[in-house]
């Protein structure tokens, strides 16, 4: 959500979107606070723009590589990122 999405996101978004408890979500966003500033990367939030990767456009994108990668290989991946993406997948 965080490398797809230009808009306002908040906590609130996660909590829709995954279905977990706000400990949760919050819990993870420090986690990828960590992950990412071992990138060269920061996870930020603001009232205004709510939450957002920032750092240099480069490792952003191998951010976003390295993750699709990683999510195709769970069983349902390819279904995530399409709607995360807001891709219409072709029935088989």
């Amino acid at each position: 959500m965080l490398l797809s999405k230009e808009d306002f996101i908040s906590v609130n978004h996660f909590l829709y979107e995954f279905q977990v408890s706000r400990n949760t979500v919050l819990r993870d966003l420090s986690v990828l606070r960590k992950s990412l500033e071992a990138m060269g990367l920061d996870l930020i939030y603001t009232r205004r723009k709510g939450y957002y990767i920032d750092g240099f456009e480069w490792d952003k994108r191998n951010l976003l590589v390295e993750t699709l990668t990683a999510v195709f290989h769970l069983p349902i991946g390819e279904q995530q990122v399409a709607h995360f993406a807001n891709i219409q997948l072709a029935e088989q």
